[in-house]
């Protein structure tokens, strides 16, 4: 997800510093990105609402909703329920923040997953083979909403996270990474004038 916003960032980085070098890796969860970073195998680590550690810097890079959603073509086969059980469910691995908020905007039903995945662009392209039901980052489907491919289930709230870049307070930072950093405080602050 962080691709559809980090994106613009990196290429303002390949403009200010040239011949840079970035490697970037998907990481499963929040716990997986602080070890990384813990082990110095990352400089920066973006994650999903904020950590508390005291070894940890970081600020928060925008605010992100988790939206239901199903293909049209599986909503109409469907009769357009708006009864989500009516459909397959596609849900994330236990352990990471999205399982989490699918508990809450469930309750406490008991429901049963039909495909379980680590990665909502992997998620996203489920829903749009038409495999089930599930809830992706409104940034990664807006387009897709609006178009009529997507189909929002209006009954359950969309629940609130937000994106934050995270990093070891006592590592000297190369040049890129703080050069990036730089930028992404800077779009932060456009962002938030703009609003």
């Amino acid at each position: 997800m962080v691709n559809y916003v980090f994106l613009p960032s990196l290429q303002k980085l390949q403009k200010q510093v040239q011949n840079c070098s970035i490697t970037v890796e998907m990481c499963s969860n929040t716990s997986a990105v602080v070890k990384g970073i813990i082990e110095n195998r990352f400089d920066l680590g973006f994650i999903q609402n904020s950590v508390s550690a005291d070894f940890l810097n970081g600020f928060e890079l925008f605010k992100e909703q988790l939206v239901w959603v199903v293909h049209q073509k599986v909503a109409e086969r469907n009769n357009y329920s708006a009864n989500i059980l009516d459909y397959p469910l596609l849900a994330y691995k236990v352990g990471g923040l999205f399982r989490e908020l699918y508990e809450k905007a469930l309750g406490r039903k008991v429901f049963e997953t039909t495909i379980e995945y680590t990665d909502s662009e992997v998620m996203k392209n489920a829903i749009l083979q038409g495999l089930g039901c599930g809830a992706l980052p409104s940034v990664m489907i807006n387009q897709l909403l609006k178009d009529g491919v997507l189909i929002e289930f209006e009954n359950i709230p969309r629940a609130d996270f937000s994106i934050w870049i995270v990093f070891h307070k006592d590592k000297v930072l190369s040049r890129p990474a703080m050069a990036l950093l730089k930028i992404l405080q800077e779009d932060v602050t456009t962002n938030k004038s703009a609003h």
